[in-house]
């Protein structure tokens, strides 16, 4: 809404263009126009070079000098005209509307020369509201960052004491399924983690669904309370969706068939293993040895039980997952100081465009 994203970049042979664009060729400035998914984007043509427009886009060109066409984009976006469109729309499960319908459209202006002062006004406060956003985006990323540079330091310490071990050494990897049998009926409930409960970022698995024994145990993975929980399918698996399981309906769980779980011996706290496997180093290393076909990719097995994690003692473990804590904790509280400043900017904008076309400019 309001810009036309550069990438990615597609390309038509230039011999189809004059076929394809039988109905005019764009000029720079024209005015863009979405009528179905998402219907009623709006942007500017900000290029001379030739451009093809696919389907669902109508090129508007200003009739005559009564109109601006930066104008007609502001107003567009505005409160007024997108109720007036989408009011016009029509449509179940995707909403759109007919160029027949938009051209219906009733809209009001003022004469250029006020229509050339909102532009002015709106161009520069979008241009600066443009910078800030941008800057509170950079900040942003810049907490992510630190973090996870923070969290990658931790794991490359070394200390008399610390020894390096596979996974497969210091981990019970996949619990079996008869562990569960022999706690409860299978009519009883027990915790379901289907993979969207799963999240990113959060130690804790979600566990607000529960299930009978008998309809989970066959092609479900099992888990108790306190194991880690790691996806391991692409794309799940490389924007690190993992976590904990905890608060788990009698202290059994079952979820995903594309977990992977690990339960940890007495050396290892459960914590730092869930931070080890947080690393963004861990997910590059593992996606690069992932086997599958597309889009149906799995991170090896050999990979998981291999991959060798730094234990130091349990008091050590324990004492550097509370400066993790803390870390997450100081990054969260930036995460949302930006994200407020982000969304306050686009409501900024919004508020202007509304007071733009009600005259209170």
């Amino acid at each position: 809404m309001g810009f036309l994203q550069k990438e990615p970049l597609e390309y038509v042979d230039p011999a189809t263009y004059g076929g394809w664009m039988t109905r005019g060729i764009p000029r720079i400035g024209d005015v863009l126009f979405t009528t179905e998914a998402p219907l009623a984007n709006v942007a500017q043509l900000d290029t001379d070079e030739r451009v093809v427009f696919a389907q669902r886009i109508i090129v508007l060109q200003p009739v005559g000098k009564d109109i601006d066409a930066t104008f007609l984009k502001y107003f567009l976006m505005s409160d007024s005209a997108q109720r007036k469109i989408l009011q016009k729309g029509t449509g179940a499960t995707v909403q759109g509307i007919k160029a027949s319908l938009l051209k219906k459209i009733e809209i009001s202006f003022p004469k250029l020369a006020g229509q050339h002062r909102i532009v002015k006004i709106l161009d520069e406060a979008f241009e600066n509201i443009a910078t800030a956003k941008a800057n509170a985006e950079k900040n942003l990323q810049n907490a992510r960052a630190l973090f996870e540079s923070h969290l990658q330091s931790i794991f490359n310490q070394t200390g008399d004491d610390w020894i390096n071990n596979r996974i497969q050494d210091v981990c019970q990897i996949r619990p079996p399924k008869s562990e569960a049998r022999g706690i409860v009926q299978s009519f009883e409930h027990v915790s379901f983690v289907p993979m969207e409960d799963l999240c990113i970022g959060e130690k804790y698995a979600r566990a607000s669904k529960t299930r009978p024994l008998s309809e989970v145990d066959g092609s479900y993975t099992y888990f108790a309370e306190g194991d880690v929980l790691l996806a391991k399918i692409t794309p799940c698996f490389e924007n690190g969706k993992l976590g904990i399981a905890r608060n788990l309906e009698r202290g059994i769980g079952f979820g995903s068939s594309e977990f992977i779980v690990f339960r940890p011996n007495s050396l290892l706290c459960n914590e730092w293993l869930y931070y080890f496997l947080r690393r963004e180093r861990f997910r590059l290393e593992g996606a690069a040895q992932m086997a599958g076909a597309v889009g149906q990719k799995r991170v090896i097995k050999e990979f998981i039980e291999n991959c060798l994690i730094p234990v130091p003692p349990i008091s050590e473990q324990r004492r550097l997952v509370e400066t993790l804590d803390s870390l997450v904790t100081e990054t969260r509280r930036l995460e949302s100081i930006y994200q407020a400043k982000i969304a306050a900017l686009d409501e900024l904008k919004k508020s202007l465009l509304h007071q733009a076309f009600n005259g209170d400019l």
